[in-house]
């Protein structure tokens, strides 16, 4: 899961983007389990009527830093995220972790998970 680091957070100001009642989440399913697990998450969230819709990102291994820039700004606009893991081949020529990128240009420095209750979802 992806959350939006505190200083982000504090510069914005922004309430988290809600369309019809309905919170807007970016996802990305990544690659590997991602796509079956993301799946899963979306029928639980169903079943039990959260409030949410989910901006759906397909990206894989493959993708350069002008993809992963779209990732960035759709995670910035939702300020909420569940994103899966993007493959890395560390020993090709040209290496370049996507999931490194992405953590660095979100200023997410450790793996935080920040839950919150919504109004109307029994937790």
């Amino acid at each position: 899961m992806v959350s939006i680091s505190r200083a982000m957070a504090t510069e914005e100001h922004l309430p988290p983007t809600v369309y019809g009642g309905q919170h807007l989440v970016t996802a990305v399913p990544g690659d590997g389990i991602g796509p079956e697990m993301l799946e899963h998450v979306k029928s639980i969230f169903k079943y039990v009527q959260v409030p949410v819709r989910f901006e759906e990102i397909r990206v894989g291994h493959d993708i350069d830093t002008a993809e992963c820039d779209l990732v960035i700004e759709s995670i910035r606009r939702n300020r909420v995220a569940l994103k899966g893991n993007l493959e890395t081949h560390k020993f090709r020529e040209g290496y370049f972790s996507k999931n490194h990128y992405i953590r660095e240009k979100l200023d997410l420095f450790a793996s935080v998970t920040r839950c919150h209750s919504l109004n109307g979802v029994p937790t």
